[in-house]
């Protein structure tokens, strides 16, 4: 699963292609919470007033409890919110139409978080 890590001297590290490659630090930050934990939460915590994140409680491919360890303690409360839907959802299709919930339900869904977005901007 994690092949790409490799073992060195007790910490796990990940091979190095461009030293100074921003693109490359910010992938290697997100694959594992202990791998560049203070390079990672440092960054957020430095941008949290132009970042806002929204998690759904039923999502099961990026879990809240995900975003918070990616997060760090120090940002978590003022860049995230967790939604959670009134009929069953999932990260890839979060307004179904297939699962009798009703289309005023996925419309207030839908709108309730575009709304969010459109306020932050």
């Amino acid at each position: 699963m994690n092949d790409f890590l490799t073992k060195n001297d007790e910490h796990q590290t990940l091979p190095v292609l461009y030293e100074e490659d921003f693109m490359e630090k910010a992938f290697k930050a997100m694959i594992r919470p202990e791998v560049m934990k203070n390079y990672r939460e440092s960054f957020f915590e430095r941008i949290q007033d132009r970042l806002r994140i929204v998690t759904l409680k039923k999502d099961t491919v990026m879990p809240t409890q995900g975003v918070i360890e990616a997060l760090g303690p120090k940002c978590v409360d003022t860049i995230l919110e967790e939604l959670d839907f009134p009929y069953e959802y999932s990260h890839q299709n979060p307004f179904p139409t297939n699962t009798g919930a009703t289309p005023e339900m996925l419309y207030q869904s839908f709108t309730g978080i575009f709304n969010k977005v459109a306020n932050f901007l």
